[in-house]
């Protein structure tokens, strides 16, 4: 079963079933996006680091029998629009590079609640205006 092929919402079924783990959907998601953004170059950061700590999470609750959001440990990209507290976040522009905002827009604590799993920032037009 190729697990990146699957829905959003098979994902979080087989997480929260107990037939795969956070940790092992991440593992499988980040080597598929690995191999294939090197022909997209699609991502501006990867946050591999947050992203397993939120998977472990994800993998710890269930565990302990504890409830978990809808989205629990279904991996997910942003566009670096959006502001994500302690991820490198430049909206596309070179005059925020190396800025690292200390809180995470609405949508991202919403993701966050659901338990899904940030694990990139994907390239955007500069502040989101468009070509």
């Amino acid at each position: 079963m190729e697990l990146t092929a699957l829905t959003a919402l098979e994902q979080a079924r087989l997480i929260r079933n107990r037939e795969i783990s956070a940790a092992e959907l991440l593992t499988a998601t980040l080597a598929h996006v690995r191999e294939k953004e090197k022909q997209i170059h699609a991502f501006v950061t990867i946050c591999e680091k947050e992203a397993k700590e939120k998977a472990a999470e994800v993998d710890q609750k269930l565990a302990a029998g504890e409830p978990v959001g809808p989205l629990a440990g279904v991996p997910y990209s942003a566009k670096d629009l959006y502001c994500t507290r302690g991820i490198f976040t430049t909206a596309g522009s070179r005059i925020l590079t190396g800025w690292k905002p200390p809180y995470h827009a609405a949508v991202i604590e919403r993701m966050n609640a659901a338990d899904a799993v940030l694990f990139g920032k994907t390239n955007c037009d500069e502040f989101g205006m468009g070509g």
